[in-house]
């Protein structure tokens, strides 16, 4: 870790609410490091400066993913963003960190989720077809977990699997309207356009995990433009796509990524 990200870092440990007050403090790491050796190294007697000096350079040390599939740096960073991930500040802090920290885990640990929306007042597509392709590609990889999918996707479906899951790939299958956003499902089953905006706003809370973003949607280019300002790779259309192109289409971008 170079000066200018331990010193990020360690701002970003001064900044949490309570970090100065031991049993505060103490309360947090335990909750997010439950088990971790690490736990017992820790002196939460010192001063919230010290303390964060020292937490900083085990972390260093501990490179190898062991905590819910993060390393303990980036589980910090993650349990931070959830807890305290308010203002500007912090927040720019946790984007220049999960960047310079993360990336690495996230490569290494590699995770699918599916989530597909068939809106009854829309044409029918074969999503069951393209999530049965993406399966098969992946099911050949013994390094990428392909988690259950989400059919019917509902915009509080999207938020809860993607909190749940933690994944590196989002894939969606569905409809996609253009300026209008993609179409999730409401309660009724009918659909619900999510603009590019708020689709973009909900994938920046998940910039440590997700990586990558496949949007097989018709017309879902203003979606990728807009997501791409916080993931790293974002595969969206210009125009309409028909149900064969898009089963083929879905399973093109984990061609390269199936075997270990």
């Amino acid at each position: 870790m170079d000066r200018e990200t331990f010193q990020q870092f360690k701002k970003l440990l001064l900044g949490i609410p309570g970090w100065n007050h031991g049993g505060t403090r103490k309360a947090f790491l335990q909750d997010v490091f439950w088990g971790h050796d690490l736990l017992n190294q820790l002196n939460y007697e010192v001063p919230g400066d010290r303390a964060a000096t020292d937490l900083i350079e085990l972390l260093v040390a501990l490179e190898t993913p062991d905590v819910d599939g993060l390393t303990p740096a980036c589980a910090l960073l993650h349990a931070i963003r959830e807890k305290h991930g308010t203002g500007p500040q912090r927040e720019a802090l946790l984007v220049a960190l999960e960047r310079s920290l993360c990336l690495t885990a996230a490569a290494s640990i590699r995770s699918v989720l599916f989530c597909a929306a068939n809106p009854e007042d829309q044409e029918l597509i074969r999503t069951d077809a393209e999530f049965s392709k993406v399966k098969e590609i992946l099911t050949r990889s013994k390094s990428i977990r392909l988690h259950l999918p989400e059919l019917a996707t509902r915009a509080d479906d999207l938020t809860r699997a993607l909190h749940d899951t933690q994944p590196n790939v989002l894939h969606f299958s569905g409809h996609g309207g253009g300026n209008e956003g993609i179409y999730l499902e409401d309660e009724q089953g009918n659909s619900k356009p999510v603009p590019a905006d708020a689709l973009a706003s909900l994938l920046r809370r998940f910039s440590h995990c997700v990586k990558v973003v496949v949007l097989n949607a018709c017309f879902s280019e203003p979606q990728a433009e807009a997501i791409a300002q916080h993931i790293d790779y974002v595969i969206g259309t210009r125009q309409d796509i028909g149900d064969d192109a898009a089963i083929t289409f879905s399973a093109t971008p984990f061609i390269a990524m199936r075997y270990p």
